[in-house]
């Protein structure tokens, strides 16, 4: 049972979108398609839409793009329950069914209200939710005391999202491992990357979410 929180170029992705002070994003996937399309739940609704699709092929490219910040490929995030977790059989409660509107609410209000960017803070309290632990990105915050520049930073690197999505589950000692991939990596295709997302989408089935950077 895994979630995956992964790095994109946003201009790359969308041809709509052109800012010149920003490339990457993080976005939620919430299906694959069959026509070779994902749809994707934005953390930052008032300015990308709340959902949108994207062609699959898009995705694999603008996750591999170079990141000057880091110096390497943009990449992914793994957050996955451990063994001890699976056993007790915690419900997964679905980010986009009914019960969760109110927590949405929350998060798009987090999200909404500039100059706070921080979306990959957003992504991590998605895809730590929708394991069973229920995040807002302000528990993120507050726990880790994290400085205003987090906030305001607009090229989160992954490295930098890694570290703070493992700091919180340290400190809040969550029965969650969570690992990073730079898709820099020449075994990393197309069909590859394809495979593991239907896999977690598979996992948690068509109405969860699924967490990309």
């Amino acid at each position: 049972t895994h979630v995956h929180i992964m790095n994109f170029d946003i201009q790359l992705v969308r041809s709509d979108v052109n800012e010149s002070t920003r490339s990457g994003h993080w976005a939620v996937v919430s299906e694959v398609k069959d026509d070779g399309s994902v749809v994707l739940r934005d953390p930052e609704p008032a300015r990308y839409a709340r959902e949108w699709s994207a062609d699959l092929g898009r995705l694999y490219k603008g996750c591999r793009t170079y990141d000057p910040r880091s110096a390497r490929a943009r990449g992914f995030i793994t957050l996955r329950l451990v063994e001890a977790i699976k056993e007790r059989k915690i419900r997964l409660s679905s980010f986009m069914g009914h019960d969760r509107t109110e927590e949405f609410t929350r998060l798009d209000f987090f999200a909404s209200n500039t100059p706070i960017h921080a979306s990959h803070i957003v992504a991590t309290a998605y895809a730590l939710s929708l394991l069973g632990f229920e995040t807002t990105p302000d528990d993120v915050f507050y726990v880790l005391d994290l400085p205003v520049h987090v906030a305001l930073d607009d090229g989160e690197m992954l490295s930098e999202a890694h570290d703070i999505a493992a700091r919180y589950i340290r400190e809040r000692e969550l029965s969650v491992s969570v690992s990073a991939v730079h898709m820099d990596h020449a075994r990393t295709n197309l069909a590859s990357f394809r495979r593991e997302l239907v896999a977690a989408c598979t996992t948690f089935g068509k109405d969860s979410v699924l967490c990309v950077r």
